[in-house]
C-alpha cells in the first residue's frame, strides 16, 4: 500500500533515551490504523513507517497520523491536530509533548527533533504534579487552580463568533496557563498538555505505585469503626519487561487477604484466596466492569510529613487507599504492626510512619483518619480533573480552528458544560468506588480545614495514648498504696501526692477544648515524663515492703508507661496545618530516573 505522505510526521530522537510515540485516545476518536492500543484502551502506541514502535536514540523515524472521529460523535472526518507524547520505551513515562498541526500544502506535519532540553518541561511537570498532590493547600496550588479557572473564563470571553475566535480562544488558554508557570521558580517550561500527559500516565500504568521496581508489596491496614484490622496485602510483580499492551502493563497485581485480620501484629496472608486486580483509570479493582467493586484502591502521593508532622520530612511516599471488602483501609510499602505491650523502647526500632499508625489504638480514630485521608486524596484528584477538562476544551477549539468554524459564546459555554458534566460524573463514580461513599463533597474541600481536622485527630490520638500512660502510672501507685501500713509515712505522702497529680492530669486532658488541647497535651506530657523516674525511685525504695506479685505488677506497669513516654514523644510535633511557603519544596519525588539503572 502506498504511503500517504500527507499524514506523515518525521521525528528525530536525540533525547538520550529510546522512545515510543504515544497518542491519548478520547471517546470520540478511533485509533489510527496499525496503532498498538494499550490494555487500558486509553493510549495508542504509533507504529513507525520504518517498522516497530521503538524509535532508538539517535535515529529518525516517521509516524502516520491518520485518526478519524467516530461516527455519531458530533465530529466528522480526519483529525488534523495532534498532541503526541514521546515516551521512554522501558517504563513508558512521558519525555516530551509534541503539538502538531497538518500542513496545508499536503506535505504532512512539521518535522520534530527531540533533545534533552525538550524533555525538561516534562521532568518539571512530573515534579509539579507530585507537589500539587502533597501541598494542595499551598499558595502555589491555589494560584494554579485560579489560572485554570481564569483560562476557562478567558476562552469563553474570546468566543466572539468571528473567524478569529477559535485562535483567540486558544491564545487565551495558553496565555493564562503559560503565564502562571512562568511565575514559578522550578516549573517555567510546563504546559497544560504536559500536565495532562503526566496525569494520563499515572492513570493508565501502575509503574509509579510500584516505585519503578520489579516487585513491591503494600500492607493494608483498616477499620470498620469497631475493630482495627490488618486487611491483607497488595503485591505488584513485574513479569519480564514493562509492556503497555499487557494487562497492568506487565505487572501481576494481587490482593491476598489476611489470615488473622484482628491481630495487626501479624501479616500472614492466605495466598490460596488471592484475588487478581486490574489497574484502570487510576484504581486497583477486582472487577473493572462493576459499578461498585469489592476492592477499589487508589494510589496517591503523600508527604512523609503527613504522618510524622515533622517539618523536615518532605520526602514523597506512595500509599494505596480505599475499600477492601467493606473495610476502609490504607496500604504502606512496609508492615505497620502493633507492637506487643511488653517490648522495651530499645527493642522497638520502628519507622516514623509505623509509630504513627501504631498509635491509632482506637478503631474509631483509625476510621476517622482514613476517611480524612481519602477525602484529601479525592480532592487532590479534582485539581488534575480541572486541567483535563480545560485540555478537552482546548482540543475542541483546535478542531474548530482547523475547520475555520467561528465559535460563539453560547457554543463555548455549552461545550464547556458538557465536558464538565462528563468529567464530574466519571470522577464521582471513581471517588465513590474507593471511598465507599455517596454524594461526595470532595470538590468543595477546604484543604487547610482538612489538615486542621487531621491535626485534631492526631491530637486526640496523642491524648488517648497519654491517658493510657497516666492510667499505668496510677495503677502503679494504687498497687503500692495497698501496703501503706508498712510503708514510711514520707513515702505514703509522696505516693498520694503523685496520685492526686495524675488524677488532675487525667481531668485536664478529658476536659480540654479543641483550641487548648495541643497546649494541655504538651504540659501534661511534660509532667507525665518527669514523673516516670520519680515513680521508679519510689518502687526501688519500697520494693522490700511489698509482695513479689505486686512488685512485678508495678514493674511491668512502669515499663509500659516508660514505653508510652517514648511513643508520645514521637507523636509530639509542631502544627503544620498552615503551609506558609509560597513555593513549597518536595524532596525525593517518585521519579523513574531514581530507579532506572
Amino acid at each position: 500500500m502506498a504511503t500517504d505522505n500527507s499524514t506523515l510526521c518525521k521525528i528525530t530522537n536525540q533525547s538520550g533515551k529510546d522512545m515510543v510515540i504515544a497518542l491519548a485516545l478520547s471517546g470520540n476518536e478511533t485509533p489510527a490504523p496499525g496503532s498498538v492500543t494499550t490494555a487500558s484502551r486509553q493510549l495508542a502506541l504509533l507504529p513507525l513507517a520504518e517498522g516497530g514502535t521503538v524509535l532508538k536514540n539517535g535515529a529518525t523515524g516517521s509516524v502516520s497520523l491518520n485518526q478519524s472521529y467516530q461516527p455519531g460523535s458530533g465530529e466528522e472526518g480526519p483529525i488534523k491536530d495532534y498532541d503526541l507524547t514521546g515516551s521512554d520505551s522501558t517504563w513508558l513515562y512521558p519525555l516530551v509533548q509534541l503539538s502538531l498541526s497538518q500542513l496545508d500544502n499536503g506535505t504532512g506535519y512539521p518535522p520534530q527533533t527531540v533533545t534533552p532540553g525538550n524533555t525538561q518541561a516534562m521532568s518539571q511537570a512530573i515534579n509539579f504534579y507530585q507537589l500539587l498532590a502533597v501541598y494542595p493547600d499551598s499558595q502555589l496550588a491555589d494560584d494554579y487552580m485560579k489560572a485554570l479557572s481564569a483560562a476557562k473564563e478567558a476562552a469563553v470571553a474570546k468566543a466572539a463568533g468571528s473567524g478569529q475566535s477559535a485562535q483567540d480562544m486558544l491564545d487565551a488558554i495558553d496565555g493564562q496557563v503559560s503565564n502562571f508557570f512562568k511565575t514559578t521558580k522550578e516549573y517555567a517550561d510546563v504546559t497544560l498538555a504536559d500536565m495532562v500527559a503526566v496525569d494520563s500516565y499515572y492513570a493508565n500504568f501502575p509503574f509509579v505505585w510500584a516505585q519503578y521496581k520489579d516487585s513491591l508489596t503494600y500492607y493494608l491496614y483498616g477499620s470498620d469503626g469497631e475493630t482495627g484490622q490488618f486487611v491483607g496485602t497488595v503485591s505488584l510483580d513485574k513479569e519480564g519487561a514493562a509492556d503497555g499492551q499487557k494487562a497492568n502493563a506487565g505487572y501481576t497485581c494481587l490482593f491476598a487477604p489476611a489470615i488473622h485480620p484482628n491481630t495487626t501484629s501479624r501479616t500472614d496472608t492466605d495466598d490460596s484466596k488471592a484475588v487478581p486486580l486490574t489497574y484502570a483509570k487510576g484504581l486497583f479493582v477486582d472487577d473493572a466492569t462493576a459499578a461498585k467493586p469489592k476492592i477499589a484502591l487508589k494510589g496517591s502521593f503523600l508527604l512523609k510529613q503527613f504522618f510524622t508532622a515533622k517539618e523536615e520530612d518532605t520526602q514523597v511516599m506512595t500509599v494505596v487507599g480505599g475499600q477492601c471488602n467493606g473495610v476502609t483501609c490504607i496500604g504502606f510499602d512496609t508492615p505497620q504492626p502493633s507492637r506487643t505491650k511488653h517490648k522495651t523502647a530499645a527493642q522497638s526500632q520502628v519507622t516514623p510512619v509505623e509509630k504513627y499508625w501504631n498509635a491509632l489504638v482506637n478503631p474509631k480514630s483509625q476510621l476517622d483518619m482514613l476517611i480524612s485521608i481519602l477525602t484529601f486524596v479525592g480532592a487532590v484528584a479534582f485539581i488534575a480533573i480541572n486541567a483535563v477538562t480545560i485540555y478537552k476544551i482546548y482540543r475542541w477549539v483546535k478542531a474548530r480552528r482547523r475547520a475555520n468554524e467561528p465559535v460563539t459564546a453560547e457554543n463555548a459555554r455549552k461545550r464547556l458544560a458538557l465536558v464538565e458534566d462528563e468529567s464530574e460524573e466519571e470522577s464521582e463514580v471513581t471517588f465513590g468506588q474507593y471511598t465507599g461513599g455517596s454524594n461526595p463533597q470532595w470538590k468543595k474541600v477546604d484543604f487547610a480545614q482538612v489538615r486542621k481536622e487531621i491535626e485534631l485527630e492526631r491530637l486526640e490520638i496523642t491524648k488517648a495514648k497519654l491517658l493510657e500512660g497516666l492510667e499505668e502510672q496510677r495503677s502503679s501507685m494504687d498497687g503500692i498504696l495497698e501496703y501503706f501500713r508498712v510503708l514510711k509515712a514520707s513515702d505514703v505522702v509522696e505516693i498520694q501526692s503523685e496520685a492526686v497529680d495524675i488524677g488532675d492530669s487525667i481531668d485536664a486532658l478529658n476536659e480540654a477544648t479543641p483550641e487548648k488541647l495541643k497546649d494541655i497535651i504538651a504540659a501534661e506530657y511534660k509532667a507525665f515524663s518527669a514523673r516516670q523516674p520519680k515513680l521508679k525511685s519510689v518502687l526501688d525504695r519500697v520494693s522490700d515492703a511489698i509482695s513479689d506479685d505486686t512488685n512485678q505488677m508495678v514493674t511491668e506497669s512502669l515499663e509500659r508507661s516508660a514505653k508510652i513516654v517514648d511513643q508520645v514523644n514521637d507523636m509530639q510535633h509542631e502544627d503544620e496545618s498552615e503551609i506558609e511557603d509560597e513555593d513549597p519544596f518536595v524532596r525525593d519525588p517518585i521519579r523513574p530516573w531514581e530507579w532506572i539503572k
